[in-house]
């Protein structure tokens, strides 16, 4: 009971100083540095998908959705043709605070995708295209 609650009083603590940077002008970063590559839009990303899985590359994009329960994925906006393109992390790796939304991240990793449930009325699954970043930087104000 006792690790429960000092675990708890950890993350709690962990997300407020996180979402309390966020609100830097200088930004927040997470995890390892971001190399100095050139940077791959969603919209190229998306002209060709699938020849980008399993490989380390760096994308640009706006913040519309994170996680409020530990912090471990954002969605970053794209056009309205696809669907929205997730970093994700396991719980506690890095904690992406609630203030991102609106901001202008970058991330670098692997692309992986993920098999979703047919959309009602169809039958064909839905495939989910994910960053798992080894660093992230979300822009400050």
């Amino acid at each position: 009971m006792r690790t429960s609650l000092i675990t708890t009083l950890l993350f709690a603590l962990t997300v407020f100083v996180t979402s309390a940077q966020a609100n830097n002008s200088n930004g927040l970063s997470f995890g390892e540095t971001i190399p100095n590559i050139e940077t791959t839009s969603l919209e190229t990303f998306f002209e060709n998908p699938e020849s980008y899985i399993g490989k380390n590359i760096l994308i640009e994009g706006v913040v519309t959705n994170s996680c409020e329960r530990m912090g471990c994925w954002m969605s970053l906006k794209t056009t309205a043709d696809h669907e929205l393109f997730r970093i994700k992390v396991n719980d506690g790796e890095m904690v992406f605070p609630i203030a991102a939304r609106g901001k202008t991240a970058w991330a670098y990793g692997a692309i992986e995708t993920v098999e979703l449930a047919p959309e009602e009325g169809s039958e064909n699954p839905r495939t989910l295209f994910q960053l798992r970043p080894t660093g992230v930087r979300v822009a400050g104000e």
